[in-house]
């Protein structure tokens, strides 16, 4: 009994070490405005959701410095714009796949046609889930058939993938981005089932995060990225009330932040980072109080002016 209550004091003990030497270094970072990055030359690069917007600047972004991009999309039109647009590089590769995120058949396909695209010895360095869709109804307006499909291609996809490309991550090094949305901390009225996808993204994110520590997994890294509202197709014509406070995003900013969070292996990455600040007052004065101050910031606006413009 006295082992194990010194045990439990030790820990206690060695976390709060940990603590006072994380906050300094995040201090140190802070005061000196910069971390340290890893380079992204000579990956296998996986993107879901490459055919237009975020996915398609990540695509931009990334195609460089000899990297090899595996390009997801549901759309065979917008593929082609890929393999047109990306075909002839030299500085790169560029592989174009047509999947469903959402059957995991089709992704159990995709991972057998991006292994043969690379060299035996090598295998997937990066993954990133970044494929999602929104339709914009009131819940009560929802068919049964179109909140299943957010949820499958928002919060299930991203299971999918890194259920596939888990194992050699595992024995061989990874890192792995899921693209969640402010939307998984906070929902708002119009995307009751968008909100809950991206909680589940929060979640099964979080949970790997916990997994790895509990085996003593550190060869793979998890970071979840929480964009506010985007500039993009996505969210077309979309209402920001308090446009100086919480800006909608533009989409070149969005995809550099994603890159940049890979880069230094961060954990999680708030778009713009001053939305951390709003979500602590839901942890101090309840959720009730949340929703009323939602409200006053327009968070009950934002998809009234909805025009949805993608085909799903």
């Amino acid at each position: 009994m006295e082992n194990s209550t010194f045990s439990w004091w030790l820990e206690i003990l060695i976390f709060h070490v940990q603590l006072i030497s994380t906050f300094l270094l995040e201090v140190f970072y802070f005061i000196s405005r910069s971390r340290p990055r890893k380079e992204l030359k000579n990956n296998h690069i996986l993107i879901t959701g490459t055919g237009q917007g975020i996915g398609n600047l990540l695509l931009k972004k990334l195609a460089r410095d000899g990297n090899t991009i595996h390009c997801v999309d549901v759309n065979d039109k917008l593929n082609e714009k890929v393999k047109e647009e990306y075909g002839s590089r030299q500085d790169c590769t560029v592989h174009v796949y047509k999947c469903d995120v959402s059957d995991p058949d089709s992704v159990t396909k995709l991972k057998e046609s991006v292994d043969e695209n690379i060299a035996a010895g090598g295998h997937l360095e990066y993954l990133i889930n970044n494929a999602g869709i929104v339709f914009g109804k009131l819940f009560s307006e929802t068919p049964i058939e179109r909140y299943t499909k957010v949820m499958n291609v928002n919060g299930l996809g991203p299971m999918h993938l890194t259920k596939v490309f888990y194992p050699d991550m595992l024995e061989k090094g990874g890192h792995i981005t899921n693209v969640a949305s402010i939307a998984g901390l906070g929902p708002c009225p119009r995307m009751v089932d968008y909100g809950a996808s991206k909680h589940a993204v929060v979640g099964f994110s979080r949970g790997l995060q916990y997994e790895h520590d509990c085996c003593g997994i550190t060869n793979v890294k998890v970071t979840t990225i929480f964009p506010h509202l985007m500039n993009t197709g996505m969210f077309n014509n979309c209402t920001v009330k308090l446009n100086r406070m919480f800006p909608a995003i533009e989409p070149d900013h969005a995809a550099s932040k994603i890159i940049l969070a890979i880069e230094e292996e961060r954990e999680e990455m708030m778009i713009p980072q001053n939305v951390e600040k709003y979500f602590i007052i839901q942890y101090i004065y309840g959720s009730k109080m949340f929703r009323r101050l939602a409200k006053i910031f327009g968070n009950f606006e934002y998809m009234k002016s909805f025009q949805n413009i993608r085909e799903h």
